[in-house]
C-alpha cells in the first residue's frame, strides 16, 4: 500500500502523460520535484494505478510555481493547453476518461516519436527527455523502477 498522498485514480492533464514516462527526477522547483518524485513513486508502488484525463491542473501541477491563486490554471496556460489539446487530439481521449495508467502509457510509448514532434517543440524539456528517452521512474520501459533518479 502507497503511503503517498495519491489515491488509486490519479489525475493527469493531456502532455503529462509524456512527461511521466521522461522524468528523471529534475523540476521547477525543490517542490515540485519533491511532489512529481512522490506521484512516481506512487505509481510504482500502485501498479493497477487508474489514471483520470485532467481538463486543468493535476496531480503534477498542484506543487508547480506556475500554478496561479485559482488552482486550475497555469501562467503559461496557451501554451499548456495547446499541447494537452495535442496529445488528447493525437491519442482520442476526452477529459474525464479513466483508465489503467500502464495501457495509458503504453499506448502513448506506441506513438512517442509522433507525440512528441505534435505536443513538445518549444518545451524547455524537450532536449532532456530526448537524451534520456522514455526510461522515467514511471515509465513501463524502467524495468528496475528504481527509486534512485538520474540527474
Amino acid at each position: 500500500m502507497s503511503n503517498h498522498p495519491f489515491s488509486d485514480t490519479i489525475a493527469l492533464r493531456g502532455h503529462h502523460f509524456l512527461c511521466t514516462l521522461h522524468y528523471q527526477g529534475a523540476g521547477y522547483s525543490a517542490g515540485f520535484t519533491d511532489n512529481f518524485t512522490a506521484l512516481c513513486q506512487h505509481i510504482q508502488d500502485t501498479p493497477d494505478v487508474q489514471v483520470r484525463v485532467a481538463p486543468m491542473a493535476d496531480e503534477i501541477c498542484r506543487a508547480c510555481p506556475s500554478l496561479q491563486d485559482d488552482a486550475e490554471t497555469c501562467a503559461y496556460q496557451m501554451s499548456v493547453m495547446r499541447r494537452d489539446r495535442a496529445l488528447l487530439d493525437e491519442m482520442g481521449w476526452q477529459a474525464g476518461t479513466v483508465m489503467p495508467l500502464r495501457e495509458a502509457h503504453l499506448a502513448v510509448l506506441a506513438q512517442r516519436e509522433h507525440l512528441m514532434a505534435k505536443v513538445c517543440p518549444g518545451c524547455d524539456w524537450l532536449p532532456r527527455c530526448l537524451e534520456k528517452g522514455p526510461y522515467g521512474i514511471a515509465s513501463p520501459l524502467n524495468e528496475s523502477r528504481s527509486k534512485e533518479f538520474v540527474s
